[in-house]
């Protein structure tokens, strides 16, 4: 059974690709120059000031009906500002009402491997973290959006591996 979820973050629920690309006219990962422009995303916190996902409300809504520990499972990054993207990310989940949630940074995507285990779920939207935690016997959902992982989410259920909260719980 699982009982607990690692929901990653920029990708999932912050939009990473519209907040980078808003200021730069380009995708990060398309960018030729985003190595020098990084130390000025962060200076200027990008991370703090990304926009939710646009299916943001719909996954968490779904997530949380759901009786499982949820933690937020993220990348910072080998870079020496990575104690300001850390910093960043726990405003903006303040600021979008998941400030409560327990939070695990870790530097690198496959580091996100060491927390699976047969009662943990990663949702990501990154091969590079779903296949490790995969391989680890961790339960991963490739994240491409809401409607797609709700119905992944929903085959766990069917399965028995996930249970939705009772009535008399607290949503």
């Amino acid at each position: 059974m699982i009982d607990t979820f690692y929901l990653d973050m920029d990708g999932v629920i912050a939009d990473f690709d519209k907040g980078y690309s808003a200021i730069y006219n380009v995708y990060c990962r398309d960018d030729p120059d985003a190595d020098q422009r990084w130390a000025e995303f962060v200076k200027n916190k990008g991370f703090k000031n990304l926009p939710t996902t646009k299916d943001f409300t719909v996954l968490t809504r779904k997530i949380f009906s759901l009786d499982v520990n949820v933690e937020i499972l993220s990348s910072l990054s080998y870079r020496p500002d990575y104690k300001d993207v850390a910093r960043q990310k726990y405003d903006w989940l303040e600021e979008h009402g998941l400030g409560h949630l327990p939070v695990n940074f870790v530097r690198a995507k496959v580091e996100k491997s060491k927390y699976a285990n047969d009662t943990t779920l990663l949702i990501d939207d990154s091969p590079g973290c779903v296949n490790p935690f995969r391989q680890n016997n961790g339960y991963a959902i490739l994240h491409t959006s809401a409607r797609k992982t709700i119905s992944e989410l929903k085959c766990f259920e069917q399965k028995g591996l996930l249970c939705a909260l009772s009535l008399d719980q607290e949503v």
